[in-house]
């Protein structure tokens, strides 16, 4: 298990402490790895139980910042397309995918998975998660500040958001058990 945090706000303020008080909601023990990449005005973060091994969820070379969350169902395929051998971790096939196709490799994965991805050349940042949306990522933007995690108390931990509940979900959650557009039961 794993999960993801990130802030992006042009104004100054410290992504560092901002990013690092979403990551402490997101642990689970207090031995788990964690992690950011921070780089103003945006700051990407990630925590892995103790027991993986980290390099197989994040890549930091020259060019990018990657970093994922679950499970990628047709690895072995991406590696044979990649030419990724087989003992290489998921985060460096991943990186290899990115280089190979960029933007389309979200295209070409299958499995239930959010991914990170900042890439440090172009200055852009890209935020996948599988096509069924199997693997949540909640996110808001406040005034000029985007922020997003894959569990929302991350997001509530921040003292920009609110807590309020979206009362135009509620059906949604009583017919379907989730909400079934891009909105969450959060408001704010």
């Amino acid at each position: 298990m794993g999960a993801l945090a990130g802030i992006w706000s042009p104004k100054e303020c410290d992504v560092t402490f901002e990013i690092k008080n979403m990551l402490g909601q997101l642990s689970l023990f207090e031995h788990d790895k964690r992690g950011y990449f921070q780089k103003q005005p945006m700051a990407l973060g990630y925590v892995h139980q103790h027991s993986r091994n980290l390099s197989e969820y994040v890549w930091n070379d020259d060019r990018i910042f990657l970093t994922f969350i679950g499970d990628i169902r047709n690895s072995a395929d991406l590696k044979r397309s990649t030419n990724s051998s087989a003992d290489k971790s998921m985060a460096k096939m991943l990186a290899s995918l990115y280089y190979k196709f960029e933007e389309q490799m979200a295209l070409k994965i299958n499995g239930v998975f959010a991914l990170w991805i900042y890439d440090k050349q172009k200055k852009c940042a890209m935020l996948i998660n599988d096509r069924f949306v199997q693997t949540r990522i909640y996110y808001t933007k406040v005034g000029n500040t985007i922020l997003f995690a894959s569990k929302a108390k991350a997001l509530l931990s921040n003292h920009r958001v609110g807590a309020g509940v979206n009362k135009s979900m509620l059906l949604d959650l009583l017919l379907y058990r989730s909400p079934m557009s891009n909105e969450s039961l959060f408001d704010g």
